[in-house]
């Protein structure tokens, strides 16, 4: 890592970054990482290869070929293209306070992205070029690989295609549809059910013509969350078309379920409900992980034997952490609970 340090001039990036496969953010970060730092790693790897260790050398040698191949700096500069798309999308899933029908948004957005990346087809060009250069610095000329006369399977790109097209039919175009089939499958037809709910938002009420669409969307969440759900469509109904009557003058609408649950009184309690399940409906693993680790944090070895209630609150005091009471307010709550020998306020 020192010899790569000493390799790296005029670039803000000093070190590699590991390739989690549990952490989108560090996954798509460490791969623009590491094609922005190519050249200065097979400037370090040249110079690995004249030590005088012979398996030093060996390992050297193997790795600079591998990074060095010309299928290899086109689909590096493919996946980096790739990760700007996807990274602002992870940082925005992994946030606290997210609900779904946020999320599905964007989500839709960048699927459409996708797809028209993938019709337009110009968009290669680009990475071509840049991959293009990125071979260059690094003594790599870009060829085409052998391709059979004949292909069986899936499309193939020819033999008397040229070289950019080898590489968009071969490399760029199963990744963006690998992508665009993996976020579809992700977030597919349930996951958009649940977002008929958010037509509950002040804020993205319709109260002109699509106020059946809109109906049609709540009745489907009935139907496939009718197992935990004690309504029928007839009361939903009255309540949907009060609340909507409530909002429809107003200027300042909530934006989010958070705050239109604070708007949202016992008037309308199966409302309420929906508006609960929108707020708690994990977008993703993220939350439930970091819950896990806070009670992975709390429930030590050494506390195994205290109550769900307390534990409860442990866990509650670490996620609130700002709202914790201080250590003189604790101890004037004890004192004040009972009479007790030892004097705690002086």
């Amino acid at each position: 890592m020192s010899l790569l340090k000493s390799c790296i001039t005029g670039s803000i990036k000093k070190t590699l970054l590991k390739l989690c496969e549990t952490r989108f953010v560090e996954r798509h970060e460490s791969i623009m990482t590491f094609a922005s730092l190519l050249p200065f790693i097979v400037q370090a790897l040249d110079e690995m290869k004249t030590w005088t260790s012979c398996e030093t050398r060996k390992v050297a040698l193997r790795l600079e070929s591998s990074i060095t191949n010309a299928s290899f700096i086109v689909a590096l500069n493919v996946l980096e293209t790739v990760s700007g798309l996807l990274l602002p999308l992870t940082r925005i899933l992994q946030s606290v306070s997210y609900d779904i029908s946020q999320a599905m948004v964007h989500v839709s957005g960048l699927i459409d992205v996708l797809e028209n990346i993938r019709s337009e087809g110009s968009e290669f060009t680009v990475v071509f070029k840049k991959a293009s250069d990125l071979a260059e610095k690094v003594g790599v000329v870009i060829t085409k690989p052998r391709a059979a006369q004949r292909s069986v399977y899936r499309k193939n790109a020819g033999v008397g295609s040229s070289i950019e097209d080898y590489y968009r039919i071969n490399v760029f175009y199963p990744t963006v549809d690998a992508i665009i089939v993996d976020l579809k499958h992700r977030f597919g037809e349930r996951q958009q059910t649940a977002t008929g709910i958010s037509c509950l938002i002040p804020s993205l009420m319709d109260f002109g013509i699509k106020k059946q669409e809109q109906w049609k969307s709540l009745l489907a969440v009935i139907e496939t969350y009718h197992d935990c759900l004690d309504v029928t469509a007839a009361d939903l109904h009255g309540e949907f078309e009060l609340w909507r009557k409530q909002w429809q003058n107003s200027e300042e609408r909530p934006q989010s379920a958070l705050a239109s649950l604070d708007s949202c009184y016992e008037y309308y309690p199966n409302i309420k409900t929906f508006l609960q399940m929108l707020a708690t409906l994990p977008v993703t693993t993220a939350e439930p992980e970091r819950l896990f680790s806070r009670m992975e944090r709390t429930l030590t070895s050494i506390r195994v034997s205290m109550s769900e209630i307390r534990l409860q609150d442990l866990v509650l005091l670490q996620v609130n952490r700002r709202h914790a009471p201080s250590i003189d307010q604790v101890i004037d709550r004890l004192a004040a609970t009972t009479a007790r020998r030892l004097r705690f306020l002086l």
